[in-house]
């Protein structure tokens, strides 16, 4: 509403109509399982982790990493691509995965 300070006074009402950008969202990302057989050089492939972004078409990109359970570097992330591979084989390699631990 505006209103003036005329005698008498005078007054005027309008909608307004105020629409949101929507910036900013998180990546979405779920749960993947992979698997690979052991004794596999570094490099091997192991999967390709896939996470959208409704914010992508704003330039916004998205970056990939290992952030918990990769016990003895054991695999590898691209930041761009969320490619994993092989990092170490000695950690990939059962058999010495159990007598190290036994």
């Amino acid at each position: 509403m505006a209103q003036d300070n005329g005698a008498p006074a005078l007054s005027v009402n309008a909608m307004a109509t105020i629409n949101l950008t929507d910036i900013n969202e998180s990546p979405a990302m779920g749960d993947q399982v992979f698997s690979i057989n052991e004794n596999v050089p570094t490099g091997t492939f192991a999967g390709s982790m896939n996470a959208t972004d409704p914010d992508r078409k704003n330039g916004q990109t998205l970056t990939y990493s290992i952030t918990a359970g990769n016990t003895g570097g054991a695999f590898a992330i691209s930041p761009s691509t969320g490619v994993i591979t092989v990092n170490n084989p000695a950690a990939v390699n059962f058999l010495k995965s159990i007598r190290s631990s036994s």
